[in-house]
Parts: C-alpha cells; structure tokens; sequence
C-alpha cells in the first residue's frame, strides 16, 4: 500500500453498477502485493425473461473476512426490498 494513502475505514466494501451490461459472470481480481479482503458488490442491466425482471449480481467476497451467513443474510434482504419495490410498481 501507498504510504501517503489512508487505510479504508472498518467495514468497508465495494459496490459497482454496469447498468449497460448484462452478465452470467463477474470476477474481481486484485493483483497487488497485499491480500484483497473488501466484499465487492457488481450488479448489471435488468433484464426482462419470462414476464420475471432479473438482475445479474455478484458478490465476491474473501473466505477470511466474510462468512456465507452474512453473505445469505445481505442477499435475503435485498431480495425482500426488491420484491416489496416491484409490489409498488404493479
């Protein structure tokens, strides 16, 4: 790491949009010197299949700071906000 750069505050994480690409696959890779533990959160362009509207997420996150509980938890509730948002639409 830089000398002159701040570390990140705890719990910090990573979100990025691509609302122009739709994809079955993301992969984050960190090539630097150091480990690469921030979650990373991508998501893409909606997509409408079968009368469903379906958004290409991914979630890469490192074995060492995160745990697939927490994982299932964050994609339960954004689930959940996304199902009451499309009630609102209909």
């Amino acid at each position: 790491m830089r000398q002159d750069l701040h570390p990140p505050p705890e719990n910090a994480y990573t979100v990025s949009c691509l609302p122009w690409v739709s994809f079955d696959h993301f992969a984050v890779h960190s090539y630097g010197a150091s480990p690469y533990y921030f979650p990373s959160v991508e998501a893409g362009r909606f997509i409408e299949e079968n009368g469903r509207t379906l958004l290409p997420l991914s979630v890469t996150c490192h074995h060492a700071a995160t745990d697939g509980w927490h994982v299932r938890l964050f994609l339960e509730e954004l689930q959940a906000l996304m199902d009451s948002f499309e009630a609102v639409l209909v």
